[in-house]
């Protein structure tokens, strides 16, 4: 009995390590990509560049009722954050008329086809690349000075 208890404690404890791995290595894929260079680019060209392995993809608000981020969700907290601020093909508004679950992620094809604004990566609440951008650290920067 215990020697089968020792048995699943090591192999959960294996299968964390292989987990933290995975993400270590896509965190380090994300870190290698320059998302300024996506900025003014339709947001599917950053989608193909970033590694397939995430676990999901939805389109979320910065501000209620308006969907402008796209966010990519890796394992162990690490995200990929794609901004858009001008709309020529999604509509960002939801329609309150309509039930409101799903409803900006079943035109997320169209939203892939506007422009980047900026990106940014996390780990959990930790900030990675694009932190210029990122709202919680402007709102840092602006305490300190």
């Amino acid at each position: 009995m215990k020697l089968r208890l020792f048995v699943i404690i090591i192999s959960v404890c294996d299968l964390r390590s292989a987990l933290m791995a995975q993400t270590d290595t896509t965190l380090k894929k994300l870190l290698l990509t320059n998302y300024t260079a996506y900025k003014g680019h339709a947001v599917d060209s950053l989608i193909k560049a970033l590694p397939t392995n995430y676990s999901k993809m939805t389109i979320l608000s910065n501000h209620a009722g308006y969907g402008n981020l796209l966010c990519v969700f890796y394992a162990n907290g690490v995200n990929v954050g794609i901004t858009v601020r001008k709309f020529k093909y999604f509509n960002p508004h939801l329609d309150f008329t309509k039930p409101l679950k799903g409803q900006w992620d079943a035109n997320m094809s169209l939203f892939k086809k506007e422009a980047i604004a900026y990106a940014i990566v996390y780990q959990g609440p930790t900030c990675y690349a694009g932190c210029e951008n990122d709202p919680k650290s402007q709102w840092e920067r602006k305490i300190k000075h």
